[in-house]
């Protein structure tokens, strides 16, 4: 269709980032950047695209109100065939270290951001993910296969509904008609990801290896005006801004990986380029939602000594979090940088602590809270539960009365391992009583429906990723867009697709997955 007519001629957008320095060279070839935050480039068309998936709920986000009928007009731009009016499509650099070892110069290899969108009250990025070659592809095609596209794009949107930050993905555009090769050959996709910025800590990490000193700065403030302007209001505190930033980065990326803690999701490369400024989940690679619960558990195939594990995530992003203080240690005092970088894991206790009272019903807040939850996990280890089903399940039955209701409970055949439940339950009933004590109103119903409200049935569990990849790889696309409507609402009962809130049979459990996925 033609541009004028699309629902995305409406967009009114503006390319902020393209005020940062940028890349003199405007030819797209594969090269070593220098003091540069971008480098232009544009999308490689693909032959006969499609939009196979669609998120209603991001869409609002940016304003736009599309339906499928749409789709025909504004699929060129969401595969990147066309460019929407006003746009100066770029690719962002950054750096990283990588399972601890500096790689020096990556940026977006595949990901093409056309701009940002201004709505009356934020900005957002707009960036096309498989979109084609890049100054920083290195040896990669710039492409992604429709199998991780569309692992990228569900869970995008179900840690949204999880109330987890994260960048949001819009559509999914399969180009089944473009071959690439992984460990076979597969089909092409395009996810359109949206997020107020898509700046890494390796964003800051690049123009710090480069002594980059006026580059540091210039981004520190970029960053300030427009994500954090709160950050210069007069009163706020009295630290300097570059040290209040850090601050925030420090704040919010501990409160993320508490989220991430408590509702059991393992990223599986949490390198430096891999980490939000805005601490927001970013690059949905071979992540996976924790099954069994098991605190060693890896997603990632490649991480051989559990870097990355479910309980090595705390450890592994405050070590990030300092490194991304190093980047900008020269706009602050030595005591503000220690200062901001020592609450990393006061803020990460707090959060985590709190969003797992909420898990057990409980809103008071005592001492002792942190002991009867690393009880309860020394017992979902041995018991080895299914972590998702153990708190939606069997808690609201223990505050009901009825601690032993379950089948996932009724099925632990060792008499130790029951023993040591009775004895966490006998604790957790007397905090029961404690709270209906102590927090006006508070009763066995409101106490049920804080455990539901906080504890999801649903969450994006690998095998059900295995059976909608299948279908979806086939050109069956009905379970792909039953699933994201499934996911947006994760903590509501949806009987009619009780089947996917299922744990997998104990063989598929806790699979790992590899950096292609």
């Amino acid at each position: 269709g033609n541009m004028g007519e699309s629902p995305l001629s409406s967009l009114c957008f503006v390319n902020t980032f393209r005020k940062l320095s940028g890349d003199k060279i405007t030819k797209n070839y594969v090269r070593k950047v220098s003091k540069a935050f971008w480098s232009a480039a544009d999308p490689t068309p693909v032959p006969n695209p499609t939009v196979i998936a669609w998120s209603a709920n991001c869409a609002k986000l940016i304003g736009l109100n599309v339906t499928t009928d749409d789709f025909p007009s504004i699929v060129d731009v969401l595969a990147g065939n066309k460019i929407p009016p006003n746009c100066e499509p770029l690719a962002q650099a950054y750096a990283g270290w990588q399972f601890g070892s500096w790689s020096g110069q990556l940026g977006d290899g595949r990901a093409i951001q056309l701009g940002e969108v201004q709505t009356q009250t934020s900005l957002w990025t707009i960036q096309l993910k498989g979109a084609g070659k890049t100054p920083y592809s290195r040896t990669f095609d710039g492409r992604a296969v429709l199998r991780s596209s569309i692992r990228e794009f569900l869970c995008s949107e179900a840690m949204h509904a999880l109330r987890i930050p994260t960048t949001r993905a819009l559509s999914l555009v399969w180009a089944n008609d473009l071959k690439v090769y992984r460990e076979r050959m597969e089909t092409s996709a395009i996810v359109t990801r949206v997020a107020p910025s898509f700046v890494r800590f390796g964003t800051f990490e690049l123009a710090a290896y480069q002594d980059w000193k006026d580059g540091v700065k210039e981004l520190a403030d970029h960053t300030i005006q427009h994500y954090f302007p709160h950050l210069l209001t007069a009163g706020a505190t009295s630290l300097n801004p570059y040290a209040r930033l850090t601050q925030e980065v420090v704040e919010r990326t501990a409160t993320l990986i508490a989220h991430w803690q408590a509702v059991g999701f393992v990223h599986g490369v949490m390198n430096t380029d891999n980490m939000s400024v805005l601490g927001l989940t970013i690059d949905y690679g071979p992540f996976g939602f924790m099954d069994t619960y098991k605190p060693t558990w890896s997603s990632n195939t490649e991480d051989h000594t559990g870097r990355y594990s479910y309980g090595g995530q705390p450890t592994a992003a405050q070590w990030n979090v300092a490194r991304f203080a190093m980047t900008v240690s020269s706009l602050m005092t030595e005591d503000e940088l220690a200062s901001a970088v020592s609450k990393y894991y006061p803020i990460f206790e707090r959060t985590y602590l709190s969003l797992m009272r909420k898990k057990l019903g409980l809103t008071f807040e005592c001492t002792e809270d942190s002991e009867l939850v690393k009880s309860l996990l020394g017992f979902m280890a041995t018991a080895e539960v299914d972590y998702t089903q153990f708190f939606r399940q069997v808690i609201p039955d223990v505050i009901r009365g009825d601690p032993n209701k379950s089948d996932v409970i009724k099925s632990i055949k060792i008499k130790e391992v029951a023993d040591q439940w009775q004895e966490w339950v006998s604790v957790y009933e007397k905090r029961i009583t404690m709270e209906q004590n102590l927090v006006p109103g508070a009763n066995q119903a409101t106490m049920v429906k804080i455990a539901l409200e906080n504890n999801p049935k649903y969450i994006l569990r690998n095998y059900l990723l295995q059976q909608v990849i299948a279908e979806s790889e086939e050109g069956k696309h009905d379970m792909l867009n039953r699933l994201l409507a499934v996911l947006q609402n994760p903590f509501d009962e949806q009987e009619e697709h009780d089947s996917w809130s299922k744990p997998p049979s104990p063989a598929s459990a806790n699979l790992k997955l590899s950096c292609s996925s």
